[in-house]
């Protein structure tokens, strides 16, 4: 019998082990495919900012890794036009979800620390995903080797040249036009630099150099290549030289650890970034596929996010996932209707992926477009610019931390979404958590519902322009109240349409059969008779579904809006509605109410 796995990861970078290791910590295990003979190393090292920190702790794995890596205390810019410090920027600050925490982590040490903790088998090596195909509600995923594997749900996390992304219709991510150097050196005693993170800027460069540990240096240099660097990329020593002489204005200390950093310890590779309205209109997730980490949202290196950004995916991920596999069937089904549970569990993985992605498609969006943008301005020539970015750098430093400051979340599965809706005192306790900070007013009210009072539904609404240009009517049918315009409740309108709903269908059945009876039809045409009456009802449900299309287009979309709004967590939409829009939403209420269906009289 064909073996069936419940989840494969393509993939055993940053996003897949953080994802494999979530779901394990979950109870669910999975698959990584790794293409290479090991695990990859490639980039050295990367600034692991605060939010990254909340993942490994979710994880499991934070402390270990903060004793292998130095704490960076702050950033220092200077200029390369000028070569004097513009700014010093401290990282000891207290934002909204707790002090800045930075350090430069080894890759190969958080790839380990991630594989060390899953279990044996979860990593096939060697093992290159080269095309998907679909296979009823299950994904056939081709090897390089000719062998083929059937799975349940299919995440790639395999980088920016994904196969995975490329099946989602994603586009190959775009050169942006600059090329980055690489190094990593280790000294045999302890390098001497200070615990902070000196980065130049201007002069068509941006470098920066992060102390591991004690005894480990990593550095890095930005530039727009023209064609005759072409020879430099793929030359170790010629890359040392090339990036010597852009140094020839910095520091000897700064120069030294690029002559000192042998040629196996250096790359150079091109930048690439996604679109951000690809990430805003493309498809994350699709049926039990979806992708993470730099399959979805490949950036520059200018606010420090790419790894930090994939460990977050991992997190968020894992939690999506097990949410919708442990839910319980939504309807009893036989054991003998293998078809039906599959379709189920189908269902239910979708919609996991979907929620993944909605929660992911804004973060992922902000981080893409403000690190291009960064970069723009940091390594930009011109007299203007260079005015402008020693200006700012206090700000632009400033941003890097206000980026890491998101908290993805813990490994936790929600009540709610265990299904918990069907047990009432769980529900009364799960309410009485979130209202928290509510009056005890409010709270007393929650506290004494009887628990035989408590129900829990789904929001659902039908899509605004199925109203405008669906059938309303057909013939002699038609549909009314919540058949016709299910909306949710954040105007109060779904039970009073229906009531104007019924006023108005009456009245303009009441009028089609009413003229029907008014014309004279010799009876023994009786077919004739049945006709006339036909048309007439057709005519009055035509008259009831013009009355009320735009109505219901209007009630529906407004309510989508408004709920938006008012339950939206993120800092922009937060301010906009407390400080700009909360009256105008109040009032919103008062002038949808403001309609008269008409009195029951024809006409």
């Amino acid at each position: 019998m064909e073996k069936v796995e419940d989840i494969v990861i393509v993939g055993a970078g940053i996003a897949g082990l953080t994802t494999s290791l979530g779901l394990h910590r979950l109870g669910i295990r999975s698959l990584v495919l790794e293409s290479s003979e090991s695990l990859r190393v490639t980039g050295f090292a990367f600034s692991t900012w605060s939010n990254a920190w909340r993942a490994l702790d979710a994880l499991g794995i934070g402390d270990s890794l903060r004793q292998q890596h130095l704490r960076i205390q702050g950033i220092i810019v200077t200029s390369s036009t000028s070569g004097k410090p513009s700014s010093e920027i401290s990282l000891k600050v207290k934002r909204e979800y707790g002090e800045n925490e930075v350090r430069c982590v080894r890759r190969k040490l958080l790839l380990e620390a991630l594989a060390r903790e899953l279990p044996s088998g979860t990593i096939r090596f060697s093992s290159k995903v080269v095309s998907v195909e679909e296979s009823g509600f299950f994904k056939l995923l081709h090897q390089a080797d000719g062998s083929i594997i059937k799975t349940k749900v299919l995440i790639g996390c395999d980088g920016v040249n994904s196969v995975v992304a490329k099946w989602l219709a994603f586009k190959k991510p775009a050169f942006v036009g600059r090329n980055s150097i690489r190094g990593f050196l280790e000294f045999k005693d302890s390098h001497g630099f200070e615990p902070r993170f000196p980065q130049f800027f201007g002069k068509g460069i941006r470098s920066g150099f992060l102390p591991c540990d004690d005894k480990t240096v990593y550095w890095f240099f930005t530039w727009c290549p023209s064609s005759q660097d072409k020879e430099v990329e793929d030359d170790p020593a010629k890359m040392k030289q090339f990036v010597l002489q852009k140094f020839h204005d910095f520091p000897d200390r700064v120069k030294a650890v690029v002559e000192n950093t042998p040629l196996d310890s250096i790359i150079c590779s091109p930048l690439r970034s996604r679109y951000p309205w690809e990430l805003l209109f493309g498809n994350i997730s699709k049926g039990n596929v979806c992708v993470a980490g730099d399959a979805l949202h490949p950036m520059t290196p200018d606010i420090g996010q790419g790894g930090c950004s994939a460990l977050e995916d991992g997190i968020v991920l894992a939690r999506c996932i097990a949410e919708a596999l442990k839910k319980k069937s939504s309807r009893e089904i036989e054991e003998s209707a293998i078809g039906e549970l599959q379709k189920d569990e189908f269902n239910r993985i979708e919609m996991g992926l979907k929620k993944f992605a909605k929660e992911r498609r804004w973060r992922s969006f902000d981080l893409i477009t403000t690190a291009f943008v960064v970069g723009c301005i940091q390594q930009s020539e011109g007299r203007i610019m260079n005015l402008l970015r020693d200006t700012i750098s206090t700000y632009l430093a400033d941003l890097l931390s206000k980026k890491a400051d998101f908290d993805c979340g813990k490994l936790t599965i929600s009540p709610v979404d265990k299904e918990l809706e069907s047990n009432p005192a769980e529900m009364k306790q799960f309410v009485l958590s979130m209202l928290n900070n509510l009056p005890d007013k409010v709270k007393a009210v929650l506290e004494n519902t009887a628990l035989d009072s408590f129900i829990s539904s789904p929001l659902r609404y039908r899509h605004p322009w199925e109203v405008l240009w669906g059938n309303i009517t057909k013939g002699n049918v038609c549909v009314a109240g919540d058949a016709l315009h299910p909306m949710t409740p954040d105007l109060g309108q779904g039970g009073c349409s229906a009531l104007e709903d019924g006023v108005v269908l009456a009245r303009c059945i009441a009028e089609a059969l009413t003229k029907t009876q008014q014309r004279k039809v010799g009876e023994t045409a009786a077919g004739e008779l049945d006709k006339d009456e036909f048309r007439m009802i057709e005519m009055g449900l035509n008259n009831f579904a013009k009355e009320r299309r735009r109505r219901s287009f209007e009630l529906v979309s407004t309510a989508y809006v408004v709920g938006f709004m008012q339950e939206s967590k993120g800092k922009i939409m937060t301010f906009l509605r407390d400080k700009i829009f909360s009256a105008f939403l109040v009032g919103l209420l008062i002038k949808r109410a403001e309609f008269d269906c008409g009195k029951l009289i024809i006409s």
